[in-house]
């Protein structure tokens, strides 16, 4: 539903706290993450900052996939909220634990942040340089 942008039908579906038994593992980060984009595709940003914030305390023990992951939808909440200096900064960093934990997915996964950022600033003509056109 969040990738849906079905913000509202994902925040009731993540409403309840996970049981108990699951404290020590990823789901209560990961579902703080998809409640701050739930809120960041509706465009509640003061909301996501918070759930990214709680997100951030619970990633920290965590692997570093779930602080990447965070990082990359703390970037995409950055380009909405018209924050792109913050994004050109921060978002490279963002890559270095992914590469030196051979994590290339999320490598992969800060592209579509990057491309957005770039089209949101208008730089129409260096998107083009990334891509070689016959």
């Amino acid at each position: 539903m969040v990738s849906r942008s079905q913000g509202d039908e994902a925040l009731s579906l993540l409403e309840p706290e996970p049981p108990s038994a699951l404290a020590s593992t990823e789901i209560p980060e990961e579902r703080k993450r998809y409640q701050g984009i739930a809120h960041r595709y509706k465009q509640q940003f003061g909301d996501a900052e918070r759930d990214f914030e709680e997100a951030g305390r619970l990633a920290a023990p965590l692997a570093p996939f779930y602080p990447c992951q965070l990082l990359i939808a703390r970037a995409a909440l950055r380009v909405d909220e018209k924050k792109s200096t913050i994004v050109l900064k921060r978002l490279p960093q963002g890559s270095r634990p992914a590469r030196r934990n051979s994590l290339p997915i999320l490598e992969r996964m800060r592209s579509p942040t990057l491309a957005r950022l770039t089209t949101s600033q208008n730089h129409l003509t260096k998107l083009w340089t990334f891509i070689s056109l016959p």
